[in-house]
């Protein structure tokens, strides 16, 4: 269940079947997200929160750890950023995955989770540093025993599966491949409204309903790797992120709440595993569509906006900058700050009540812009990456091989190649371009032009194979 004020704060700090799904109805902002450089790829946008260890069966609590820190050898460039928290009556602060520093007043806990000094009531700005490439070294005894504890009740069948797992695998990793291979390629289906699933929530998911949302997914993973003697503990937090371009900056939203999994290998320490990334790769990619998932209670994400939603979300975009900007430079200040900033632009010694006149002044004057900027605003150009993908799919779906929900890019292509033998090898050529350019740090212009010439150049017919497309 979800506690009273998790329903209107955020994520609440125990994870139980429904408890993550049910803020997917909330589009509050959680947090905001200004970084230095870059923005990291979709796929790194894991923003960590409270980290699981102890069930009984159920539900997820945090558990004690006394153990110190595992220390982390970073594998990549640091990411330096700023957050701005709305209040949400807990200690916890958001970071990407993993955060290396802390602010201060802050704790950063044996699992690499941010405490606040007391809880977060008011909305406030910190910095942080992340390593989105790492390695984490040393597993303490008091860690790893928790890291394995199971519920007193585990059905027969729970652990017959995990058994056998570990029976047919040469480590800890192959194990985990077990794991995901199961929710990749059984029929699981990404939901918001599962069945019920009585006493045993695990065994009704695994074995019967195979509907569910992320945590879901997590807990059952976790409990698979435990029983088969993985070490596994379970992250939540928020995943992703909408890029405000007038701003610049990430939004984060309770409906971008989100459970995935660690698991302890011996060669490279915690982890991240995340299983719905298996169903539903989609996920990682794009925002969650609240209202369509509402309507037909499975998971939709958003699709490209029409030209007059888009103008709508820019003027929105619009507004939320100024007004963080306002709390940046004004609110988020302190009285010296503030007098230096006001001095500078020549509004020494104003009042408050003058100061907010002058806001509203300004907010005016914005809206104005912005009533014409929307009159001459072209619609936003779309992701040419995104863009070459969905013809690629367009085309396939014409010759008969129509993308299914839960398959991801390597899935579905490797199934079109099968189909359709006399394009096989345009087809890996295609979904190897569109990896890379999709997945990696940076998308070269020339690199996107050759898979937009990739896709144009492919000729598949409609059923047979055969003909121009």
């Amino acid at each position: 269940a979800v506690d009273s004020d998790a329903a209107l704060t955020g994520l609440s700090d125990t994870l139980s079947p429904g408890s993550v799904s049910r803020l997917v109805e909330s589009p509050e902002t959680a947090f905001r997200v200004r970084f230095d450089g870059d923005l990291p790829p979709p796929a790194q946008r894991y923003w960590r929160g409270p980290v699981l260890w102890e069930t009984d069966g159920r539900t997820w609590r945090p558990g004690t750890r006394v153990d110190p820190p595992p220390r982390v050898e970073p594998a990549g460039p640091r990411l330096d950023y700023e957050v701005t928290i709305e209040p949400h009556r807990r200690r916890w602060l958001f970071a990407l995955d993993l955060p290396v520093s802390r602010p201060q007043g802050a704790t950063l806990t044996v699992d690499h989770q941010l405490l606040a000094a007391k809880d977060v009531e008011a909305r406030f700005t910190y910095r942080v540093s992340s390593v989105a490439d790492y390695r984490t070294l040393g597993l303490g005894a008091d860690e790893e025993l928790a890291a394995l504890q199971v519920p007193d009740r585990v059905s027969a069948r729970v652990r017959a599966l995990a058994e056998r797992w570990r029976s047919e695998s040469r480590d800890a990793a192959a194990i985990v491949e077990k794991g995901r291979a199961l929710f990749r390629n059984e029929p699981f289906v990404y939901t918001l409204r599962p069945p019920p699933l009585g006493d045993d929530p695990i065994d009704a998911f695994l074995f019967e309903t195979r509907r569910g949302f992320c945590e879901h997914y997590a807990a059952s993973f976790v409990l698979l790797m435990r029983l088969a003697g993985v070490p596994a503990r379970i992250v939540t937090g928020y995943q992703g992120g909408e890029l405000n371009t007038v701003g610049d900056y990430l939004t984060v939203r309770q409906s971008d709440a989100h459970a995935w999994t660690e698991v302890w290998l011996a060669d490279f320490g915690w982890t991240r595993v995340d299983p719905t990334a298996e169903v539903a790769p989609a996920r990682i990619e794009s925002p969650i569509d609240q209202g369509a998932s509402l309507a037909a209670g499975q998971v939709a994400f958003r699709a490209e906006l029409p030209w007059a939603s888009a103008m709508l979300r820019q003027a929105r975009w619009l507004i939320d900058a100024a007004n963080l900007n306002w709390h940046r430079w004004v609110v988020g200040y302190d009285r010296e700050r503030q007098d230096s900033l006001l001095k500078e632009l020549g509004l020494g010694g104003l009042s408050s009540t003058q100061l907010g006149v002058l806001a509203v002044a300004i907010a005016g004057g914005l809206l104005a812009v912005l009533g014409l900027w929307l009159v001459l605003q072209r619609p936003a150009r779309r992701d040419p990456v995104v863009a070459a993908y969905d013809r690629l799919g367009r085309k396939l779906g014409r010759a008969g091989v129509t993308r299914a929900p839960h398959e991801g890019p390597r899935d579905y292509l490797d199934r079109a190649a099968a189909q359709l033998p006399q394009a096989a090898s345009q087809l890996r050529a295609i979904g190897r371009l569109y990896e890379h350019l999709r997945y990696g740090r940076r998308a070269p212009r020339e690199a996107v032009r050759q898979l937009q010439r990739a896709v144009r150049a492919l000729r598949v017919g409609a059923g047979s194979g055969h003909g121009p497309s």
